[in-house]
């Protein structure tokens, strides 16, 4: 029987996250992120398989998305080198950073094309306040962890990029209300677990690297990555329909 091979990735990529999971578990750090530098290059290319007629903006994510991820997690290895090289820490720092909010600009991008802004707020201006209501609460909240930590221009990338996260899981849960089908809701919980992933690793990162918001984290992680999966797949299937 001839297997497919996006079906042969769609099988790795389950085995690497969760491998992935059960280093991050025992708590072995450094494999655990090593496993997951194959994560994302490994949902590109699933992503690349499954769809030719790939939209821009989703493809740009996903790019961004895996250049923030390497980046990263290369950030946090450095830390454990004998000599600690700072010039090139804050250097990768910039670029995953940066990545990151271009990921998630794109992803709003290719969500927003997808709804009339007109019909939105006609319908959904309830919504809409209480929304820009939790934005501003949770972007104070985050602020006080940050503001001990950065300079300025580094306090005005992670505002940007916590407003970024507030803004993706607003608009991805208006995106399901507004379509109200399946397949964006698998996209809406997707969104939900990759910004709970990054809130769990801002908690992480400036709680002393606590144990539990670092398993938190990597759950969040693999259940958005999961679900996003199922989206590509569900996606493929609607249009072969």
């Amino acid at each position: 029987m001839k297997v497919s091979l996006y079906k042969i990735v769609e099988l790795c990529l389950i085995i690497t996250g969760l491998v992935y999971l059960a280093f991050t578990f025992l708590n072995v750090k450094y494999t655990a992120d090593s496993i997951r530098l194959f994560i994302m290059p490994q949902m590109l290319l699933y992503y690349y398989l499954t769809n030719k007629k790939r939209n821009v903006f989703f493809y740009y994510f996903l790019v961004f998305y895996l250049i923030a991820e390497i980046v990263g997690i290369y950030n946090s290895l450095l830390f454990l080198e004998e000599e600690v090289n700072y010039m090139l820490i804050e250097v990768s720092y910039y670029v995953s950073s940066i990545s990151f909010c271009l990921c998630y600009f794109f992803l709003l991008a290719f969500m927003m094309k997808k709804m009339t802004m007109r019909k939105v707020v006609k319908r959904f201006s309830i919504h809409l306040v209480v929304f820009f209501l939790f934005s501003v609460y949770t972007i104070y909240q985050t602020n006080f962890l940050i503001n001990y930590e950065f300079d300025l221009i580094q306090v005005l990338i992670e505002n940007i990029y916590n407003v970024l996260l507030v803004l993706v899981l607003s608009v991805s849960f208006i995106n399901y209300l507004y379509h109200d089908t399946k397949n964006e809701g698998l996209l809406f919980l997707s969104c939900l677990f990759i910004v709970f992933s990054d809130f769990s690793q801002i908690a992480y990162l400036f709680l002393e690297q606590n144990f539990i918001p670092g398993i938190l984290e990597a759950i969040f992680f693999c259940l958005g990555l999961f679900f996003m999966v199922l989206y590509i797949r569900s996606s493929t299937i609607k249009m072969i329909q």
